[in-house]
């Protein structure tokens, strides 16, 4: 008897990146006949919000956050192909998953997925914690006031990420190394003058 093997718990988590314009050239090509369900999620992940806008409806402005999509039933209906039963079955059912979000407001299909979160967040909350990493690390170790964080993120943001690791991890051997403290380059120009590559 063969044994299956589970992916781990972790594995089921997080969203796979799928291109807008893959998914467009996809959609265009085989929009003739109704969407699976698959397809459908696709379709929905592909209408939600990657980043936050505003709409105005009956002249009110609502603000639509990310992984949030305010349309009509009859857009989701056009967009899976679908009746509108279908729909509302459909997204009744991804709610119960404890996938999605969904209410009607003001005759819109208000869908938010649940834990979404954008690969170009995800990139820049880990390009803040690297940054905070080096400015705490810096700071802890030469023990200078933190000053010009703008102009240092700046700098950090112009490194490629091996010089990035080099940066944090050589902070104590150029501090080590100087043979005078007070000449201890503030955290900007440690970064701007790649001081972490001096032997």
């Amino acid at each position: 008897m063969t044994k299956s093997i589970q992916p781990s718990q972790g594995w089921y988590k997080g969203f796979i990146p799928l291109s807008r314009e893959a998914y467009q050239k996809l959609h265009r090509k085989y929009c003739k006949q109704p969407a699976t369900e698959t397809e459908a999620y696709c379709i929905l992940m592909a209408n939600v919000n990657y980043r936050e806008s505003s709409l105005t409806f009956g002249g009110k402005p609502i603000v639509c956050p990310v992984g949030d999509s305010f349309k009509s039933l009859d857009t989701w209906k056009r967009l899976f192909r679908w009746s509108k039963t279908r729909v509302r079955r459909f997204f009744l059912s991804l709610q119960v998953l404890g996938l999605i979000e969904y209410s009607t407001e003001m005759s819109l299909a208000h869908v938010h997925v649940v834990d979404y979160i954008p690969p170009s967040v995800r990139q820049q909350e880990e390009r803040d914690r690297q940054f905070e990493l080096f400015w705490d690390s810096y700071h802890e170790i030469t023990q200078l006031p933190k000053r010009s964080i703008g102009k240092a993120k700046r700098e950090w943001c112009k490194l490629p990420a091996d010089e990035k690791k080099l940066a944090i991890r050589q902070i104590p051997f150029y501090y080590e190394g100087l043979n005078n403290t007070k000449y201890c380059k503030q955290a900007a120009g440690y970064l701007a003058d790649k001081r972490f590559l001096d032997e």
